[in-house]
């Protein structure tokens, strides 16, 4: 959706097919995203995990960290116990991002979890408190959509970040394209 979005700006714009090609090219290599799964029940369904991995996850509450690889590939790249462990894990991940890469943009992702929702905020709110993600911006709330839902399942919760300078200023205020309302 982001790469649509900024794809569509520049068309918006008059720019070039070229050009807007080139701006989803930048963005896709750029980005990074990271979910963390309520439970594993879905992966278990979908054969990327075993039924005792789903089982012990659950009972000691443990928490995995997953990230899309180059390829599409889902792996895993941290665990931890507990929403808490999981949000303070992403937030910083995001702060390291930004130290390494500079400036982000970023997304902050859920799927009927507002209560992940929320331990995903206080946990970024803390590293904007110290300063970590100076420059950086917060573009929107996202949904997590069917395809990455099917694998992570109802609750999740997620972050997406890719380099500012690939967002583009005249989108302004992103939740009414990226949040449905239902009515």
């Amino acid at each position: 959706g982001a790469m649509v979005l900024e794809a569509a700006v520049v068309a918006q714009q008059g720019g070039a097919v070229d050009e807007a090609v080139a701006r989803m090219d930048a963005l896709r290599r750029g980005h990074k995203i990271y979910f963390v799964p309520d439970n594993l029940d879905n992966l278990v369904k979908g054969g990327r995990a075993s039924k005792f991995q789903g089982l012990a996850t659950s009972l000691l509450d443990i928490k995995i960290v997953v990230s899309l690889s180059e390829t599409g590939a889902i792996e895993v790249v941290h665990k931890c116990r507990g929403l808490k462990a999981a949000a303070t894990y992403l937030a910083r991940q995001l702060a390291c991002d930004a130290e390494e890469l500079g400036s982000l943009a970023y997304y902050k992702l859920y799927l009927k979890a507002p209560h992940a929702l929320d331990e995903l905020s206080r946990a970024v709110d803390r590293v904007v408190e110290r300063g970590a993600l100076e420059g950086s911006r917060f573009l929107t709330l996202g949904t997590i959509g069917p395809v990455i839902a099917t694998h992570v399942g109802l609750g999740a919760m997620g972050l997406m970040r890719f380099p500012l300078e690939c967002h583009s200023e005249a989108l302004g205020d992103l939740s009414p394209y990226l949040t449905p309302h239902f009515e």
